[in-house]
């Protein structure tokens, strides 16, 4: 029989370990292994509206941008109930939340409940109230890191617009908060790291020596589009014409895109496994030689077209028109390595032109004459905010770097003077400087941040 002074310490034993364990935060993985899933249904004006994620896709947004992998959406749409919702929140160490997490693997469950509300209309101005209720939950244990809610407004020409942009405000003031309880509890990033302009890199660390220029791989975009106005392959086109641009940077090396189909297509990744899933990124990289992948998905191709005077004489089968090229693609750039997303966004771009035309039948995608017509100005734009998205992603990550012209030293993409000779670089490639400062200002502006001078 053990002794009575032998049980009284194991007693006090437990006791200290249950007190210890109760002041720990529950065991997470660290960053980068953690994977999040988001689930945030939504009520507009009292109306199930389970199939709309407003609030749910700018969180996620966010989290992309902060670097965090999570739970691809289209797999999170199954648990976008209501019901379920409230059955979470109520109870969150129960059953829902914990076979939700395992059939997903993920480590950490944010789950909420959106909901938005008329707030009546002035001059043609429609507003609306919304609120964003979410909490942050540890499914294996049901620790809640964070509980909150935030109300906010919106306005615009259409009921649905207003309660939209209330949602999405309301996710807007409550990203900041999450990713930084996320990154104080797995020691990952506490910010938002997507950035809105280039940063200035300085040369490399002591004794870091040359590296060779960072390797991208330009992934064959999917294509959400519907295109059908002519018989082009835009998964391959757009893609390639990035690629295209790219090289003309002369600030990194593109990848070959001979089989890179092929071992895509041999991995079966798409635009959202290859920033969600754990190895992917790390297999596709190997397998290609690429430091990073861009990815992406062609979420609009289209064209309005209206007619006037009805099919000329002299030109069978034409008419007159003023037709507007509409394109959207949505870019993210991946470290190879980790899994990382280094940067993500929406390059857009949009034309319009007046003159005659029988459609795109016959026109080369690329070509002289494709760039002549408003779906080809209007691509050439958004693959030009596409690059600029590209290289403000690489050099936010220190990766970017360029050949010096004078002794041939891989060097900052930002930096002044080569490291190995100590000459002048000159302006990066491709990059606008201002006139007046020669400050570098961020993508698509129209007047230098730094002295107001209009930019070229």
């Amino acid at each position: 029989m053990p002794s009575t002074r032998f049980l009284l310490s194991l007693a006090v034993l437990a006791t200290l370990t249950v007190g210890i364990l109760a002041d720990e935060p529950p065991l997470l993985p660290r960053y980068p292994e953690l994977l999040l899933m988001v689930v945030v249904p939504e009520r507009i004006a009292g109306a199930p509206g389970d199939d709309l994620a407003t609030a749910e896709t700018e969180l996620i947004r966010h989290f992309l941008a902060a670097g965090y992998r999570v739970v691809d959406q289209a797999q999170s749409a199954a648990a976008r109930d209501w019901a379920f919702a409230d059955a979470v929140f109520d109870e969150p160490t129960g059953a829902e939340a914990r076979s939700l997490a395992a059939k997903h693997g993920a480590d950490l469950l944010l789950i909420g409940r959106a909901s938005a509300e008329d707030g009546g209309s002035t001059h043609g101005v429609y507003t609306a109230r919304g609120r964003v209720e979410v909490r942050l939950l540890v499914p294996q244990t049901g620790d809640i890191l964070l509980s909150e809610g935030v109300t906010e407004s919106g306005a615009d020409t259409t009921r649905a617009l207003a309660a939209h942009k209330a949602l999405d405000e309301a996710a807007n003031r409550l990203a900041p908060l999450l990713i930084e309880v996320v990154g104080q509890a797995t020691g990952g990033p506490t910010q938002d790291l997507a950035a809105t302009a280039c940063p200035e890199l300085g040369p490399p660390a002591e004794g870091e020596g040359l590296r060779r220029p960072v390797r991208v791989a330009v992934v064959p975009f999917e294509d959400r589009s519907g295109w059908r106005g002519a018989d082009w392959n835009l998964r391959e086109a757009v893609s390639e014409l990035i690629a295209q641009e790219l090289m003309k940077l002369g600030t990194v090396e593109v990848v070959d895109r001979t089989n890179l189909d092929d071992t895509v297509s041999e991995q079966a990744l798409g635009l959202s496994g290859l920033v969600n899933r754990r190895d992917q990124p790390r297999e596709l990289g190997t397998l290609t030689g690429a430091d990073v992948l861009v990815v992406g998905s062609i979420t609009e191709f289209a064209t309005k077209k209206s007619t006037y005077g009805g099919i000329l004489p002299w030109s069978a089968g034409a008419a007159l028109h003023r037709e507007k090229g509409i394109v959207k693609i949505l870019i993210k750039v991946v470290d190879a390595g980790t899994g990382k997303v280094l940067g993500i966004g929406e390059a857009t771009g949009d034309a319009t032109e007046v003159g005659i035309s029988g459609g795109y039948l016959g026109i080369i995608f690329g070509g002289a004459q494709f760039d002549r017509t408003a779906m080809g100005r209007a691509t050439r734009e958004a693959v030009t905010k596409a690059v600029s998205l590209i290289s403000c992603s690489l050099a936010g990550s220190g990766l970017a770097t360029r050949t010096c012209p004078h002794c041939g030293a891989v060097a900052p993409l930002q930096g002044r003077f080569c490291p190995q000779c100590g000459k002048e670089l000159g302006t990066p490639p491709g990059q606008v400087c201002c006139p007046n400062c020669d400050a570098v200002p961020p993508p698509g502006a129209k007047f230098c941040p730094h002295c107001g001078a209009r930019l070229p």
